[in-house]
């Protein structure tokens, strides 16, 4: 009877380990097989040429001499076909001449200079540093783009760390809602999970992924800021919380790889025109009533016949009264702060500027939490900080004209 109790004991005792035995082949098959055969496909439709590379560069000849070629099938995972959106052909020696300093530029439209790139910064600094330094050679190679954001400028810093940089500029923040992956794009999924995203943006590197996309999807054309109309995304937004995290995530990345080179870094803020551009678009407060919102109207309608007649401490009076019944509106906040910068008052109008920008809900333009974000990101990650929107917003002849 003992004996058969400590059979029982061990036949039990054995049986996980037999279930182990049993399964884990089968869940190694299950993995592994699926895996060798994606493998053999990708292999095949790159040996009968299927698809194209997406490498940020591609080996080529300038002037009979080796270099690096901007690749212009880099940009595809992050576009639907039809809508690739390229920065200013650029060519990288393969051979760096002793004495040369090489600053990759990096950065969306801004950073471009778009529309006309012989006018981006990058232009006047390498002027400036040939004059001030003549003794050296200076390469400047801007890399900006339009409708890019962070999560395209990772993969460019990523390829630039192997062209031998001695700086890095990053200048970017513009796009993080309207660009890829943000929640108000028209160019690809809007999610927002960073590691699915990043799992999205390798597929679509791969040839099997780029298969895929050409079979799935219809060819777009671009339609310039009107595709985005449908898309606007409200600062109280949840998604804004995301948009955010994903922001600081990718540019601290973007500036771990950017130094792991041995480059120097730095990143900007992102200068905006406050005080002549006003919001692309509005959206009131959810919540707000009929009674409420007919209320606001006669009172911002009010504010308007103020306005025309140059009672502006009346009008600001009137708009102050508005937004007491819904102070979510961009285009009220903008008319506060004209009705305050005529009246002289300059310092009291710059919030108002501000927070204009910053509840537009069509955000092309980088707001406060982006610029505080570079700020923080810059003295975090080792880079070296350049305000552009502090310098620029405290200039006298910027706010009193």
């Amino acid at each position: 009877m003992e004996q058969r109790e400590n059979v029982s004991t061990e036949a039990v005792a054995a049986i996980p380990n037999r279930g182990w035995r049993f399964w884990a082949p089968r869940v190694a098959s299950a993995v592994v097989v699926p895996v060798v055969l994606l493998a053999l496909i990708e292999g095949a439709l790159r040996l009968f040429g299927v698809g194209f590379a997406t490498d940020l560069t591609v080996p080529c000849t300038i002037k009979s001499q080796p270099a690096a070629c901007y690749n212009l099938f880099f940009p595809a995972p992050f576009f639907p076909p039809g809508m690739i959106k390229t920065p200013q052909a650029y060519a990288i020696p393969a051979v760096k001449a002793p004495g040369t300093y090489r600053i990759f530029v990096l950065g969306e439209s801004a950073a471009m200079g778009d529309p006309d790139p012989a006018y981006a910064f990058s232009r006047y600094l390498e002027v400036m540093l040939r004059e001030s330094f003549p003794a050296m050679k200076f390469e400047v190679v801007n890399t900006g783009s339009v409708a890019i954001n962070s999560h395209v400028l990772l993969p460019i810093a990523e390829g630039l760390a192997k062209q031998r940089p001695d700086l890095f500029i990053i200048y970017s923040g513009n796009n993080e809602v309207v660009g890829p992956y943000g929640p108000g794009t028209a160019l690809t999924s809007g999610g927002m999970n960073l590691p699915v995203i990043r799992a999205g943006i390798f597929v679509r590197s791969t040839r099997i992924g780029q298969l895929l996309t050409r079979l799935g999807a219809q060819k777009r054309e671009w339609g310039g800021m009107e595709m985005f109309l449908d898309k606007q995304v409200p600062a109280s937004s949840p998604l804004m919380k995301p948009v955010y995290a994903n922001f600081e995530t990718n540019l601290r990345d973007t500036v771990d790889a950017a130094r792991a080179s041995g480059a120097r870094v730095i990143v900007s803020t992102v200068a905006t025109n406050l005080r002549d551009c006003a919001p692309f678009a509005s959206m009131h407060r959810e919540g707000l009533s009929a009674d409420e919102l007919r209320s606001w109207n006669a009172l911002v309608e009010q504010g308007t016949e103020f306005e025309s007649a140059r009672a502006y401490a009346d009008a600001f009076k009137a708009y102050q009264a508005a937004a007491k019944i819904d102070d979510q509106y961009a285009e009220l906040e903008f008319r506060m702060a004209h009705a305050l910068w005529a009246q002289g008052d300059y310092a009291g109008a710059k919030p108002h500027f501000s927070r204009a920008r910053d509840l537009d809900t069509l955000r092309f333009r980088a707001d406060s939490r982006i610029n505080d974000i570079n700020r923080a990101v810059a003295s975090a990650a080792g880079a070296e900080l350049v305000d552009a929107e502090e310098v620029l917003s405290n200039a006298k002849d910027n706010w009193n004209g």
